[in-house]
């Protein structure tokens, strides 16, 4: 637990309603000064826990109207009262840092700056470079710079707080983040095959970097709520919120480079895959983190602010659960697809292996499926190909009676290639 030094200025005549609040409820009040305009300066050290009880009693006696009120980080405070303070707060309290503090931190995160655009640039067009070069190793490094931490947590600050201000911001710089991402991947990868920078991606689907990005699952699901959560914990902790924006930008980043490189090579399935995933993990990323500030408690010191904060939590869901469902018919779309495609593979190879297991001069080798796109998306097997090894050329009606049991066990035509490697 760390400590906070809070900084109170109210007019002379004030003096003792701050002092009889700090009196109740600090460690140490380590002076009282008076400026050159008469006002009175008071410094306290105060547990992070206890700031926001400090700063509710401080309003209460007026010191919203004639003062004001800053709150810094202290790194070291060294005291056995200290000591025993950290563990009547830990009993007393959340580990949390206050409402004020954690608007201040999210507000400063939110603004769509230069530098904020830039990064993200930087950091898509790196992670653009790791995918084409299918290396994992610089796909995370591309994240470590990836500035989208600060807006996916403001909006739930803004959300939780009944600050529409910082709300709107927040959605504002996260939108631009990620259509800036997306683009400056689009142009970084039509340059980099046009001027010839990279080898062509003739089969973008054997790279594995785009694979795991074009066809969102559950897991994907998981990525992004599992990102929120800990993007607002470690916020209200006051921790670093670098490694965590790390794990931020493992939801967001890759899939808009993903995106940006099927734009880029005019593939339909990439480009509509990775931009389905990477909006179900917007999503998810935000209302997970939104529920999770809520969770611990956050609210507006105003009542009607309150009621406002439960009318817009409504809202923000029902709008969030509604995008989500449109999206996720995709995923449930798509994870059907793979599970039945799956389960036919798996009844076709069996029916390969009872068939082959009847000439004994043949031995199964293995077997390869290729797939038609439908729908963008969604794929349909048209074709096998089947790999044996055998002494002898195999019979005359293997291909044909392989077709006719496939189409009786599984109820689907398929092409079947027989390719015969000869055992000498």
């Amino acid at each position: 637990m760390t400590f906070r030094t809070i900084e109170v200025k109210v007019p002379s005549e004030m003096r003792e309603r701050v002092l009889s609040v700090l009196d109740e409820k600090v460690v140490e009040r380590s002076s009282v000064l008076r400026t050159e305009s008469g006002d009175v300066l008071v410094r306290a050290l105060v547990p992070k826990e206890k700031v926001e009880e400090v700063t509710e009693a401080l309003w209460k006696v007026g010191v919203e109207k004639e003062g004001w009120v800053s709150v810094t980080s202290v790194e070291v405070f060294l005291s056995e009262e200290a000591e025993d303070i950290k563990e009547e707060a830990r009993e007393e309290e959340e580990d949390r840092i206050s409402r004020d503090e954690l608007k201040a931190k999210t507000s400063e995160m939110a603004k769509l700056t230069p530098t904020y655009l830039v990064l993200t640039i930087v950091s898509s067009v790196i992670a653009t470079c790791g995918i084409l070069l299918n290396s994992t190793a610089v796909v995370v490094g591309s994240m470590v710079i990836a500035p989208l931490i600060g807006p996916a947590v403001a909006s739930g600050v803004g959300t939780v707080l009944a600050d529409r201000g910082l709300f709107r911001e927040a959605i504002v710089s996260e939108v631009m983040g990620v259509l800036v991402a997306v683009v400056s991947s689009a142009v970084f990868a039509w340059l980099a095959f046009k001027f010839n920078l990279v080898s062509p991606i003739y089969e973008p689907l054997l790279v594995d970097e785009i694979v795991e990005r074009i066809y969102p699952t559950f897991l994907s699901i998981a990525i992004a709520v599992g990102s929120g959560v800990a993007g607002a914990l470690s916020l209200t902790a006051g921790l670093n919120t670098a490694l965590v924006g790390v794990m931020i930008a493992v939801a967001l980043i890759p899939p808009a480079s993903v995106a940006g490189i099927g734009i880029a090579l005019g593939d339909p399935l990439i480009a509509v895959g990775a931009s389905v995933l990477l909006v179900i993990n917007v999503l998810f990323l935000n209302l997970a983190g939104t529920f999770t500030l809520r969770f611990e408690g956050y609210l507006p010191s105003e009542y009607y602010k309150q009621v406002w904060v439960k009318r817009d939590l409504v809202r923000v869901s029902i709008v969030y659960v509604v995008l989500i469902a449109i999206a996720s018919t995709v995923v449930v779309g798509v994870s059907y697809d793979m599970y039945t495609n799956d389960a036919f593979e798996g009844e076709v190879q069996e029916v390969v292996e009872d068939v082959l297991a009847g000439y004994g001069e043949v031995t199964f080798r293995g077997i390869e499926f290729q797939y038609e796109s439908y729908y963008i998306m969604f794929e349909e097997p048209v074709s096998t190909t089947i790999s044996i090894y055998s002494t002898a050329p195999p019979p005359d009606n293997l291909k044909m009676e392989l077709e006719e049991l496939i189409y009786m066990e599984t109820g689907k035509e398929l092409e079947i290639t027989v390719e015969v490697i000869q055992r000498i």
